[in-house]
């Protein structure tokens, strides 16, 4: 079973926290911002972002900068404390259907400096996942989504 973020059961992992997941498939940074006023109005604690391959799909790096640095400044409003995740590497297969990993890298080093410049919390889940340039196998079930184990 994959675990996609709309299909995710947070809670199977975390049984006494309330989680509000508002992922949903194929989503983007820009549709991520113009959600934020759903994720204010559940007032969470805490808020963690995931997103980015999507955006990144037609190598446009440049502009899903922008897009990213819009979204972070307008989570400034957001009174939470916000952890922003790196992009996952991808198979090699993926490398030609999205982009490469050598620009997830780029943005994710770009993420980087927008969380110091915010004062937000980096993840790097990138390198963690990463197996001789590419996602590690045994973390995913199509070079792209992450197995549920």
């Amino acid at each position: 079973m994959a675990a996609i973020t709309i299909q995710s059961d947070f809670t199977e992992y975390f049984p006494h926290k309330t989680i509000c997941n508002l992922g949903i498939s194929r989503d983007t940074i820009i549709g991520i911002k113009e959600r934020l006023e759903m994720v204010k109005a559940v007032h969470p604690k805490k808020v963690f972002v995931l997103i980015g391959i999507n955006s990144l799909q037609d190598e446009n790096y440049n502009s899903s900068v922008v897009e990213y640095e819009a979204l972070a400044t307008e989570l400034d409003d957001v009174e939470s404390e916000i952890y922003l995740i790196s992009i996952l590497p991808v198979s090699p297969e993926y490398e030609k259907e999205k982009c490469s990993n050598n620009i997830i890298i780029m943005f994710n080093n770009e993420v980087k400096k927008i969380c110091k410049k915010h004062n937000y919390t980096y993840i790097d889940l990138n390198t963690q996942m990463l197996l001789d340039g590419y996602i590690n196998p045994k973390f995913t079930i199509d070079g792209l989504h992450l197995s549920k184990t």
